[in-house]
């Protein structure tokens, strides 16, 4: 009997842990055993292959999934994305950027739709953790968003060897340097 409460606590902490509308992103990652040379994130999910492993990020930093709160130089030749959705406290234009090391994608859709999700931001040499202006196409055009609607948003990652690292930011209305998106304005999908 005692069994049996253990495993139904450690069940519904598990399904609470993943639910919907919870503050952070989802993150998937994907070890060379999984992806076999598949580099995209996004063709994984499609070719539904099974992820190594998941879990919840707290911000739009990626952290480390072997170290506690190490955000860099965790593993090498993997693929992961993190997703969800991001909800503005103000309305206005953003812009959005993107570090990742050795090469990330920041999508972002028009409302909460996966499928309307395009590409507004990207590197496809390395950077260090949250170096946000080392290529100009790591920045985004201004992005219109509104107080309080919910936007899909996935940034995707692949690394080789050496260094490692996925984060992208924002800068808010009213703001003038790139800010890591934090729980408060991030919601879980699953």
């Amino acid at each position: 009997m005692k069994k049996i409460l253990i495993v139904t606590a450690m069940l519904g902490c598990a399904a609470l842990f993943a639910a919907p509308d919870q503050p952070g992103l989802n993150r998937d990652y994907w070890t060379s055993a999984q992806h076999k040379g598949d580099r995209n994130a996004k063709s994984l999910v499609a070719k539904k292959v099974a992820p190594t492993g998941s879990d919840v990020q707290k911000t739009s930093e990626a952290k480390s999934w072997t170290k506690p709160e190490k955000n860099a130089n965790w593993a090498n030749d993997y693929v992961q994305r993190m997703y969800g959705f991001i909800v503005p406290d103000v309305s206005g234009d953003y812009v959005f950027y993107v570090a990742g090391d050795d090469s990330a994608t920041l999508f972002l859709s028009t409302d909460e739709t996966p499928a309307k999700a395009k590409a507004i931001a990207r590197t496809s040499a390395w950077t260090n953790p949250k170096q946000f202006t080392k290529s100009p196409s790591q920045k985004s055009a201004p992005v219109k968003l509104e107080k309080g609607k919910k936007y899909y948003v996935e940034a995707v990652m692949f690394e080789g060897a050496g260094g490692d690292n996925l984060s992208f930011a924002w800068v808010v209305p009213g703001k003038k340097a790139p800010e890591i998106i934090s729980e408060k304005n991030l919601k879980t999908m699953k």
